[in-house]
């Protein structure tokens, strides 16, 4: 059991190409059983993986509630929960599985119905933004470009590029809802619904099928 499973793992750079290829009494396949430099196995097309409800919630949690008294994580808890109800339920196991993948109105509505509620309640309870952002004064151009930056990394799963912090910055100043709107653009963008996948360098294949090596904080979000 433990040899297939490390085949499983290992197939798209080993010598193996199936688990047929292995023999469980060979310890001569089984010294094999390491990646080769610069060795492609033609691997399968990366599947665009949603985040499903459970999940969302255990990141809402841990980003949005840590820095809050025991009152105010009560209190967005009792805004979350009913919005996340309202999600079209995965019919699968997890993000995994490709039957949870489909998209449809109610989902997109529904994001937006979260990220506008939770963007209200920091909106309008100064006290629980502050306690968010860590600032005195979050409106500052200093702590919403650290807000932007750090809290947008957690939720996207990567480093935001100065690009994108100037683009979510235009947004917060684009309104008097700044944080209510920047909350909801983060918590609606694709960067967190969905683990995708760019990679950062091509290498062309045997079958002159083009293969990408993912980034670390792509291979540490899978």
């Amino acid at each position: 059991m433990l040899a297939s499973i490390s085949i499983f793992f290992y197939q798209n750079c080993s010598p193996f190409k199936s688990t047929s290829d292995y023999s469980s009494n060979s310890s001569e396949s089984l010294s094999l059983l390491k990646c080769q430099p610069g060795d492609l196995r033609n691997p399968e097309a990366s599947v665009l993986r949603r985040l499903n409800t459970f999940e969302i919630k255990n990141t809402l949690e841990d980003i949005l509630t840590e820095k809050l008294n025991t009152t105010q994580k009560s209190q967005l808890t009792t805004i979350i929960e009913p919005l996340l109800q309202k999600i079209p339920q995965d019919e699968g196991f997890n993000s995994m599985s490709l039957l949870d993948q489909g998209v449809t109105f109610q989902h997109i509505e529904q994001y937006f119905l979260l990220g506008d509620g939770i963007g209200r309640y920091f909106q309008t309870n100064s006290a629980a933004l502050s306690s968010l952002t860590g600032c005195a004064t979050p409106t500052q151009e200093s702590c919403v470009r650290d807000f932007i930056s750090s809290v947008g990394s957690r939720l996207f799963r990567r480093p935001l590029t100065s690009e994108e912090i100037t683009t979510y910055y235009s947004l917060f100043t684009a309104s008097d809802l700044g944080y209510q709107n920047l909350i909801t653009a983060l918590l609606g963008s694709p960067h967190f619904i969905y683990h995708l996948e760019f990679g950062e360098s091509f290498a062309q294949s045997t079958n002159e099928q083009k293969s990408v090596w993912l980034g670390p904080y792509e291979r540490a979000s899978r």
